[in-house]
């Protein structure tokens, strides 16, 4: 048996955890920019929580909040720049998985000068300086980016969502207050909530995976199953507390898994449907898990049948959950769409590394994505 496992962030979740903490932000410097969006750090209270931090330790900073969904990367270099403007020594990024992503490549740009700055995707993480420290402070219970090496942002011309992989990318500090998820609206929190189950059972299948995989991915199923179940059909007031610490410690299993394992094809093909039709991430993601599960359970039987003894939850109920919840409705897709869209998928790791078998026949990735959206 193979086995590895190097996850060097020190990540502390619970209520008040930011406060409790402030002599970690002074520990990093004298001066930090915070990387954030217009709603999410003020609606969770956690950009007043790390102000009152900084504004207590002596520490200068500066805030850009100007960060979108799918994180422009001459946004994150915008971001950059205005760090560098006032000698930041860390960045905090506060707030769901694009404010998270785009703190670390801003980190990233903060000491590696790269021109033009999507050059950034072509070079091989070796060939870069360190980041900056970063503290990532997250505000949904979705992507798991407070603990993984992975940051996706959008490229300035074509529009592709592009994944950079550096272990310096991984966070010096995450922290994780249920409460600041409190805000999220109930689609959002289920959309974030499948994007957390798609890392588990993406990285439970993979050809890589192992058992320190498998054991942070089914108790991220369990705990994400069970409060979807939970929370369908609630107001965004009737979820409980309980319900969003648990969906956001599901989350932060799924992004353990994926830090050792990584995405598969559910992943890639989704990034289409939120490129170009602005579906949400977590959702664009969850419609490919019904088909990715029926080839796992084909094509690995036996892993198939241990993950579903592990979670208790059937393979019908689970998958009903997904389609009961993961519901889009886009225009028919036509055949030149679709040859651009199975185009996209080139070259792609994620297309055989997976035991649900090598998908990276033309033919087989149209059919999985026109099954995938009912069409």
């Amino acid at each position: 048996m193979e086995m590895r496992f190097n996850n060097p962030v020190n990540i502390m979740v619970g209520s008040g955890v930011v406060a409790a903490n402030a002599n970690l932000f002074a520990g990093l410097g004298k001066a930090a920019i915070i990387v954030t969006d217009p709603y999410a750090g003020k609606l969770s209270g956690a950009l007043a929580d790390v102000e009152g931090v900084l504004k207590e330790k002596g520490i200068k900073y500066a805030i850009f909040d100007e960060i979108g969904p799918n994180p422009a990367i001459l946004d994150v270099e915008r971001a950059a720049n205005k760090a560098k403007e006032i000698g930041a020594e860390f960045v905090i990024a506060i707030g769901g998985g694009s404010c998270i992503d785009a703190g670390k490549i801003c980190a990233l740009l903060c000491k590696n000068d790269i021109k033009p700055v999507e050059k950034l995707y072509s070079t091989k993480f070796f060939e870069l300086a360190p980041s900056l420290p970063i503290i990532a402070i997250g505000t949904t219970s979705g992507t798991g980016s407070e603990v993984t090496p992975f940051a996706v942002t959008t490229e300035p011309v074509t529009g592709i969502k592009r994944s950079t992989f550096s272990p310096y990318n991984f966070a010096k500090y995450a922290f994780g207050d249920p409460q600041y998820t409190a805000t999220v609206p109930v689609p959002g929190t289920i959309s974030t909530a499948l994007d957390a189950l798609s890392h588990c059972l993406d990285a439970y299948f993979q050809k890589s995976a192992h058992v320190m995989t498998k054991l942070f991915a089914v108790e991220g199923i369990k705990l994400i199953y069970k409060n979807l179940v939970a929370i369908d059909g609630k107001t965004v007031d009737q979820i409980t507390p309980d319900q969003r610490a648990e969906l956001y410690i599901g989350s932060i299993y799924g992004g353990y898994a994926i830090a050792l394992s990584g995405t598969t094809w559910t992943h890639s093909f989704g990034y289409h449907l939120t490129e170009n039709y602005k579906i949400p991430h977590g959702i664009a993601t969850a419609v490919f898990l019904p088909p990715y599960l029926e080839l796992c359970k084909k094509n690995a039987p036996a892993e198939s049948a241990e993950l579903y003894a592990a979670i208790g939850i059937s393979y019908e109920d689970l998958v009903g959950l997904i389609k009961k919840l993961a519901v889009i409705n886009i225009p028919k897709v036509s055949d030149e769409e679709m040859a651009t869209w199975v185009k996209e998928q080139d070259g792609k790791a994620s297309l055989k590394g997976s035991k649900s078998g090598d998908v990276s026949d033309p033919k087989e990735i149209e059919r999985l994505c026109r099954a995938a959206i009912g069409q």
